[in-house]
């Protein structure tokens, strides 16, 4: 009866252990996952404010070049999400 017992102790702390530590390296892929987006969408504003700064000589290729940025961050996403399918809907109103 003894011997069950801690048996059952001994598999109850090493599941908890494994799943806490699994559970750790889930959150780590997700806040790096979620740093890197905000990275890349950092860059992607730069970019934008350097070509509102320097572009005002053609608005109409301003504008592409800011549409076109729109976009990419859109499809990364997508990308990212592992999507087969594009929906034709999400880039309305970018393109």
């Amino acid at each position: 009866g003894d011997w069950v017992g801690f048996y059952g102790l001994v598999l109850n702390v090493v599941l908890s252990f494994l799943l806490v530590f699994r559970l750790n390296r889930a959150a780590a892929r997700y806040w790096e996952a979620r740093t890197s987006w905000g990275v890349f969408i950092g860059v992607g504003r730069t970019m934008v404010s350097g070509i509102l700064h320097h572009g005002g000589h053609n608005p109409m290729n301003r504008d592409e070049v800011i549409r076109w940025t729109a976009a990419t961050a859109v499809c990364v996403m997508v990308f990212m999400r592992g999507e087969v399918v594009f929906p034709p809907h999400i880039l309305d109103g970018i393109l």
